[in-house]
């Protein structure tokens, strides 16, 4: 491409050949497209003069007429073409960083984000065979918890999928555009002479500032873990007795006695803790006692370790029911000094 000065218009290959050819054009200044661009650049728009300085106030470059007409206090910040052409230079270097910067963080957030998708379904997937290995091992009465549990996983994943893939998204939107502006900043530090750069570069720092200081979700807002707390659930739902009672999960063990008839039963303050007092001359001797694994077993009391008549005092009694009592216990038996003997 070409450009005639004389005319004031762009010429193409065959514009030049054939129309500038003839006599008329003879004298016209025909020159090529590129150098009149940059031309453009080295002149007042206003005056016609070249450039001489750059005012750091107003981010423009001042002929000796612009620079005559500024106010006093204003020619205080005018500097020449090579040191506003460094100061630049200097800046853009500093935004690029902050630019490259960013795309580091960009990129290592792509790789977080990829490695907690994998995560999440490896979690996921765990967590529902921790889960179905738990109900194997128990009842049919843990079918409809199960349920419940597995769409507790589902639901947990599908929120934390959905998250990852939309801050993935958005992060994998974001990297080209980062490296578009970064392709942008290197071709034009390399091709842009200083009148080009003083003229456009600070326009590219701002657009540079307002991609970095925009808030971008670079790191995840939630971890990877899928937690149903399944097993103090499956514990909830399933140790359960015919009574419909329900065995607190803090328990080691659980006793269940027999009476015929249940007594009247009050409540005592004790300093280490609730304790019941209940009068057990009518309890069997025989104990059923349902343990950790859901199990019946009897234990038939020797005779010295039988209820004596008078009222005893148990720690940690809690449920009653119209035909059983319930208690327990968390540690040692011989919290229950004289009425139970273990071999």
């Amino acid at each position: 491409m070409f450009f005639c000065n004389t005319c004031s218009q762009p010429l193409c290959d065959i514009c030049r050949e054939e129309t500038h050819k003839a006599k008329m054009f003879a004298r016209h200044e025909i020159i090529l497209l590129s150098k009149k661009t940059k031309e453009v650049h080295k002149r007042c728009a206003l005056h016609g003069e070249q450039y001489i300085m750059f005012s750091t106030e107003k981010k423009v470059m001042l002929c000796i007429n612009c620079f005559r007409d500024m106010k006093v206090e204003s020619r205080a910040h005018c500097v020449d073409l090579e040191t506003a052409y460094k100061q630049g230079c200097n800046k853009l270097d500093q935004a690029v960083q902050s630019i490259q910067d960013l795309q580091n963080t960009v990129k290592e957030g792509i790789q977080v984000l990829r490695s907690l998708l994998v995560e999440i379904r490896q979690n996921s997937e765990a967590e529902k065979d921790a889960i179905n290995q738990l109900y194997d091992s128990m009842q049919q009465r843990i079918a409809e918890k199960k349920k419940e549990l597995l769409e507790e996983v589902e639901r947990q994943y599908q929120v934390k999928e959905k998250l990852f893939k939309a801050q993935l998204l958005n992060l994998n939107t974001l990297l080209p555009t980062l490296h578009v502006n970064l392709v942008t900043c290197s071709a034009f530090c390399s091709s842009a002479n200083k009148f080009e750069f003083l003229n456009l570069s600070f326009a590219l720092m701002e657009r540079l500032h307002s991609i970095a200081q925009k808030q971008h979700p670079l790191r995840p807002t939630q971890g990877s873990q899928i937690n149903t707390d399944h097993k103090n659930e499956y514990a909830n739902n399933t140790l359960q007795v015919k009574s419909g009672l329900l065995f607190s999960k803090r328990y080691t063990c659980a006793f269940l006695l027999p009476i015929y008839s249940l007594p009247s039963s009050h409540l005592l303050d004790n300093q280490d803790g609730v304790v019941w007092s209940i009068p057990f001359r009518t309890c069997s001797p025989q104990v059923t006692f349902l343990s950790t694994a859901n199990t019946f077993a009897s234990y038939n009391l020797p005779k010295s370790a039988r209820p004596t008549p008078h009222v005893q005092h148990l720690r940690g009694l809690t449920c009653t029911g119209a035909t059983c009592l319930f208690f327990f216990f968390t540690g040692d038996p011989s919290v229950f000094p004289g009425l139970f003997s273990f071999s």
